[in-house]
């Protein structure tokens, strides 16, 4: 979790607004919970809300989720999934078994299909999910966040989810948000004219 421990590598984003119905919010932020992936579902993948310091808790209230001016939580997404290999090998092994068991000497593709699905099936069933934890920091006094993953498969639920919960605008920082805040708009696309050549050194 690299908002409190581990190395730091962080999404920056801007954040248009600040929620004006935070018992709104909070329903949302229920609504949009983590929930484990449950055995026989079929479901590869959840993700959610849960608390920054403990991902095993969604017990959401402002005293668990705000410091000070400060709202902290973090998606938590976990993932079951199986190699193509291991499925090809319990498959191959469970058709022996009918063909030995029916006293076959093949099946057709469709009992071959229907049975690879079922193989694939059990192994996730009995797969222990592999667990990702991103922290949320938002000042919601500066309207600056940071999202701590930049892995696209956090990162694109994680906006989602935002928008979904907090009903504000996201926006990524890039140089050029970063100076339309700190100079205004009309300095900020002169520097969109800047000619980048005139950064490089004489003879370089």
């Amino acid at each position: 979790m690299g908002a409190f421990s581990g190395p730091i590598t962080a999404s920056a984003y801007r954040i248009q607004g600040v929620p004006k119905d935070w018992k709104k919010v909070f329903e949302e932020m229920t609504r949009a919970r983590f929930q484990e992936l449950m055995p026989g579902s079929g479901k590869e993948r959840t993700a959610g809300w849960v608390l920054a310091d403990d991902p095993f808790s969604t017990d959401f209230s402002l005293a668990t989720v705000f410091r000070g001016d400060t709202l902290l939580l973090a998606l938590r997404q976990d993932t079951v999934s199986v190699s193509a290999p291991q499925v090809r090998f319990h498959v191959e092994k469970a058709v022996r078994q009918r063909l030995t068991a029916e006293g076959r000497e093949r099946l057709t593709r469709q009992e071959q299909e229907d049975l690879a699905g079922e193989v694939r099936f059990d192994l996730l069933r009995r797969t222990v999910p592999t667990i990702r934890v991103a922290e949320l920091v938002w000042n919601t006094d500066s309207g600056r966040a940071w999202f701590f993953s930049r892995v696209s498969a956090m990162v694109q639920p994680f906006e989602e989810l935002f928008g979904e919960t907090f009903g504000v605008g996201l926006v990524p920082e890039t140089p050029y948000t970063a100076a339309l805040a700190g100079l205004g708009e009309a300095q900020a696309e002169r520097l969109l004219d800047w000619d980048t050549a005139l950064l490089v050194e004489p003879g370089a």
